[in-house]
């Protein structure tokens, strides 16, 4: 016990030593470290900043020769938050509380960001030991954190919609990939009783609805696959011409004998992945003739530049339109408005649209205001790069 009191006390003449034959010694420790320090008084007069405080400063539009002793940090908390920086005022209000003694410190993440980069600091306040009239301000660079907080937060997100993704798979399996095996089970049965009866009419007609629901079933496998597929392999980019591609749909895929194609906008080459991009506006374009209640019906595309690297489609009909009620409902995989014998589809041609534009980049929107008035209009943005031409 002895022996470690007096090496204690050797330890404390060495430091009392070093510290009057070295009396810079603090303040060029201070000056070494990265966070910014200052010292403030009561009344939050600045009496010391170190190097890093200043150079921070000059690098961020102050004078090289401004004088920061004796200056007011509180005042300048307080005319931030008046010119409507929100940080401010928060600052203020926790550093006002730890020199009225209501918390032993305080501490406040806020962004600041130059030009050049994006830039996370955390700002503490602390009463200095045995000085209690004295407070000491650090200001730390927590970028690499918040960064990794953002990417781990995207991660969490991302595996949530995998999960929801994969719930929605054990849905299809448990119930719509069941109902038409269901039904062509009773379809079988039916069938077995005509063959007894000898009943060809009612034969023909439950061959002809079985037939039906192993396409159906066929068709949902297929979407289930192309569903799954989105976003795991890589996009080609390609130039192409918006209006080409929506004529090629149209004669490709439309009635043309029954159903009209207005083209309006601006028609601008474009560079994107083309398979991708039109298989959303065929099925939109493709949804317009399926879901319209007249043989006859007009189908308007707009195509328009919204930036550089943006563009905006618009798909509108003239069809019965779809209730405000239902219109989250129809991105949903499975879902449909009317019973699947009444129409042709698997329920999952607007969420894989969905699911394309958002990969993309993009953003996809519905307006409709039925059954008061008439029309379906999607609209979707869709990340363009420029054109070998503009390039060149």
């Amino acid at each position: 016990m002895k022996s470690d009191l007096e090496e204690g006390h050797r330890q404390s003449q060495s430091e009392n030593t070093v510290a009057s034959h070295f009396p810079w010694l603090p303040r060029a420790a201070l000056d070494s470290i990265d966070s910014q320090i200052a010292l403030i008084d009561r009344a939050g007069v600045i009496h010391y900043v170190n190097k890093a405080w200043c150079d921070f400063g000059k690098n961020n539009g102050m004078p090289a020769e401004y004088r920061w002793i004796g200056t007011s940090y509180l005042s300048a908390c307080r005319a931030a938050d008046e010119s409507g920086e929100s940080d401010g005022g928060h600052v203020y209000i926790g550093i006002k509380s730890v020199i009225d003694s209501e918390v032993p410190f305080f501490q406040y993440e806020y962004p600041c960001h130059s030009p050049n980069e994006q830039r996370w600091f955390m700002m503490r306040i602390a009463p200095v030991l045995d000085a209690e009239s004295f407070f000491v301000i650090s200001h730390s660079v927590i970028t690499e954190r918040v960064i990794a907080n953002h990417r781990l937060k995207a991660q969490q997100l991302e595996l949530k919609r995998s999960n929801d993704e994969l719930l929605a798979f054990a849905y299809v399996a448990s119930h719509d990939l069941k109902s038409p095996l269901r039904g062509i089970g009773q379809l079988a049965t039916w069938i077995k009783e005509d063959l007894a009866e000898h009943n060809t009419t009612s034969i023909e007609e439950h061959l002809h609805m079985m037939q039906q629901r192993i396409a159906r079933m066929d068709k949902l496998l297929d979407d289930l696959l192309l569903y799954s597929r989105v976003g795991r392999s890589e996009l080609l980019l390609a130039d192409m011409d918006a209006y080409d591609l929506v004529r090629q749909i149209y004669d490709s895929y439309l009635p043309v004998s029954t159903f009209t194609l207005h083209l309006e906008g601006q028609n601008f080459p474009i560079r994107t992945c083309q398979p991708t991009l039109e298989q959303v506006l065929r099925n939109l374009m493709s949804n317009a003739v399926k879901h319209h209640d007249r043989s006859q019906g007009t189908i308007t595309v707009a195509v328009r530049r919204l930036a550089d690297d943006l563009a905006e489609f618009t798909v509108a009909d003239d069809g019965p339109g779809i209730d405000p009620t239902f219109h989250q409902r129809v991105f949903q995989m499975f879902q449909t408005l009317r019973p699947r014998d009444e129409v042709e589809g698997s329920g999952i041609g607007l969420a894989l649209v969905k699911k394309l534009v958002e990969n993309a980049g993009g953003k996809i929107s519905l307006l409709s205001n039925a059954p008061i008035q008439r029309g379906c209009t999607f609209m979707f943005t869709w990340p363009i790069a420029p054109t070998l031409r503009q390039e060149l």
